[in-house]
């Protein structure tokens, strides 16, 4: 790398020279370009500061793209700094509040947040601070988002360089997946029956198989848009996007864009939650009921935006729209481009298809990019959505990015206990036809039998029935590997009375030895 090109002072050349020995060779492009360009519109001091912020999400705390080795290493070196901190101020010395603030402020040096929730109890906190394979899961999710999110801002994921996400957050979550798999290819679940499967082949069986995830989305989407014949409601196809200062690219050069203020994957879309979420209180004091289907999608350069397939009374929907609208444009609506990208809307024409085919095609992309074709996203010519929709999975994996969101009806948990059940063998009812619609996969007879469209949740006669971690007869409590009370599990529904779903006990074996429960 030629430093002299970047800057004519020597101090900065050294710097320079120094920074681009610990990066990388395929981020050196981008970050000189970046740099120089910085350097022209806001200074020397500008550019290296940017510079450092660059090297310490990249080198930072974990070293360069943070290898497994180095996250093993470096979550034992906290285990023992921990355990260190415990032994040397004690609860019994100092009280628990100062142990724990001091092992916090650990965490906190690294970005890590430390255990919280509402079941999380003291002894569970200490338990966790103490624990390898903790550390490495919260290392390891603060890594790639602190290495996507360098990479986002030096230029290395849009449309002409890395599709939605970096090379580096592709090749790292395909790492993750071939390790995910190898574990439960390794794992054998055992019942009382003696029937022994791999916990790869049970997962293959649910919906994180993507063609059945796929294919349940699309027959619930179906089942909202007969419903919404069957009683006369109208069906809006809505775009919502965020703010140019959230987006870091030009659409189609890729350049960067000037009113990027650095926002993250994660920040945009936490934005377009807590704006719906306004949007949908709006809409419940005005007494406006929707249902339907949202899909959370990546633009080329990392940025989330929406689409919504809302269904709703026909006399609704211009309030609907006004509504939606209004707080789309609440931030920085007048600025160039908002009145006509920030939010728009299309009346579903149902006589061109019906409601689910404007959501098949982003569903399929967001997926596993079935029958979508050249990816609309990409460069001209370079992406297959078959492809593509593994930078896709990189993208939510990365930033915790929930794609699919389901808009009232009835719980998609419980029609997923009934399609457990066989109707035959129960007696004749509600729950028996709930049941049979459920394995027929007929969503809005489903929905129908079960309160109705827009029941409220309370007003089901079906819902799951969950086991508490304490058994009453027994007097013995379920606890999970730190020690605190497990969470309830799923055992099956109620609907006027409580039927077992989940009928087998399995106990999980690993070359021969039986392991302890998860």
């Amino acid at each position: 790398m030629n430093v002299a090109a970047l800057s004519p002072e020597w101090l900065d050349q050294q710097f320079l020279t120094k920074v681009f020995q610990t990066l990388p060779e395929r981020w050196e492009a981008p970050i000189s370009e970046r740099y120089v360009t910085q350097y022209k519109r806001q200074g020397r001091k500008a550019a290296n500061l940017a510079m450092l912020d660059v090297v310490d999400a990249l080198g930072g705390n974990w070293g360069v793209a943070s290898s497994e080795d180095g996250l093993w290493a470096f979550a034992d070196a906290r285990v023992k700094e921990c355990q260190w901190l415990y032994d040397n101020y004690s609860p019994q010395a100092y009280g628990d509040l100062y142990a724990l603030g001091r092992v916090d402020n650990v965490a906190l040096r690294y970005g890590i947040q430390p255990p919280a929730g509402r079941y999380v109890t003291t002894k569970g906190r200490r338990e966790r601070f103490l624990c390898t394979s903790w550390w490495r899961r919260q290392a390891r999710r603060v890594v790639a988002r602190q290495v996507e999110g360098a990479a986002i801002t030096v230029g290395l994921v849009h449309r002409r360089a890395g599709l939605y996400s970096s090379d580096d957050t592709v090749h790292r979550r395909r790492g993750q997946r071939a390790r995910n798999r190898a574990l439960l290819e390794s794992l054998t679940a055992v019942n009382e029956l003696g029937q022994a499967y791999t916990l790869q082949d049970l997962s293959d069986l649910g919906v994180s198989n993507p063609k059945i995830r796929r294919m349940e989305l699309m027959t619930r989407i179906a089942g909202f848009d007969q419903v919404a014949l069957e009683q006369g409601h109208a069906a809006e196809f809505y775009t919502i996007t965020a703010p140019s200062k959230y987006h870091a690219r030009d659409s189609q050069s890729g350049r960067e864009n000037p009113t990027y203020q650095g926002f993250t994957p994660k920040e945009t879309q936490e934005y377009l939650s807590k704006n719906w979420q306004r949007m949908r209180a709006k809409l419940h004091r005005d007494g406006l009921t929707v249902y339907g289907f949202r899909v959370a999608e990546p633009h080329h350069d990392g940025t989330p935006h929406w689409h919504m397939v809302l269904f709703m009374k026909p006399e609704h929907v211009d309030q609907v729209r006004a509504i939606l609208s209004s707080y789309a444009l609440a931030e920085d609506g007048d600025e160039p481009g908002a009145a006509k990208h920030r939010f728009t809307a299309k009346a579903i024409d149902r006589s061109k298809g019906n409601a689910a085919g404007y959501l098949a095609k982003y569903i399929a992309k967001n997926i596993d990019g079935y029958g979508v074709g050249e990816d609309w996203e990409a460069a001209e010519g370079s992406d297959a959505a078959t492809d593509s929709a593994l930078r896709v999975d990189a993208w939510a994996a990365t930033w915790g990015i929930r794609q699919f969101q389901q808009i009232g009806g009835a719980s998609v948990g419980v029609w997923r206990e009934l399609r457990r059940l066989d109707s035959e063998t129960l007696e004749p009812g509600l729950l028996a036809d709930l049941v049979a619609a459920a394995g027929a996969g007929d969503w809005r007879m489903y929905n129908n039998l079960n309160g109705g469209i827009f029941a409220r949740r309370a007003e089901r006669p079906a819902y799951t029935w969950r086991v508490s971690a304490l058994d009453i007869e027994t007097g013995e409590i379920n606890l999970n590997k730190y020690g605190e009370i497990a969470a309830d599990t799923v055992r099956g529904v109620f609907c006027g009375e409580a039927v077992l779903t989940r009928i087998h006990e399995w106990v999980f074996e690993s070359r021969g030895a039986t392991l302890p429960p998860w």
